[in-house]
């Protein structure tokens, strides 16, 4: 078992890979925080998991981020980065982050909030017949995107 790997692909590494810094800014994470979620090869994890450190560490991420290796795919060999957001209604910092990923190479992510998450939607076709969601952002391309979100 390897708890303190900061590795992602370690093979003693299981579950989620967090990163979180200690700055000011942004303030405390309240109940309208969000993330943007991207799927990465898992050849590219581990150098582009250094540059999202990095850049939490500079504070141009915000503060926190997560990292694991997608369960839910059968046979799949892809890992999903997660970077947080303290509020999803401060458009200005949802769309610096995205910027930012951006920068690192990140062309394909999308935006949720955590009561998204905790409400249990999800996207995906499957998910929108299910009562889904659309994203409330996306990444496409390197563009910027905001989408409208679909509730029934």
């Amino acid at each position: 078992m390897c708890d303190d790997c900061a590795v992602p692909t370690h093979p003693g590494r299981k579950g989620w890979l967090f990163e979180t810094v200690a700055n000011t800014y942004p303030p405390k994470d309240d109940e309208h925080s969000g993330k943007w979620c991207f799927y990465v090869p898992a050849q590219q994890i581990d150098s582009l998991w250094l540059n999202i450190r990095g850049a939490l560490a500079w504070g141009k991420l915000g503060k926190k981020a997560k990292t694991g290796k997608v369960w839910y795919r059968q046979n799949s060999t892809s890992y999903i980065v997660v970077v947080y957001t303290y509020n999803a209604t401060d458009h200005a910092d949802v769309f610096r982050i995205a910027q930012e990923l951006i920068n690192l190479g990140i062309n394909d992510a999308f935006y949720k909030t955590d009561e998204q998450t905790h409400e249990r939607l999800y996207n995906g076709p499957m998910a929108l017949k299910q009562g889904g969601y659309r994203p409330l952002y996306r990444i496409d391309q390197g563009m910027i995107l905001s989408q409208k979100r679909i509730t029934s």
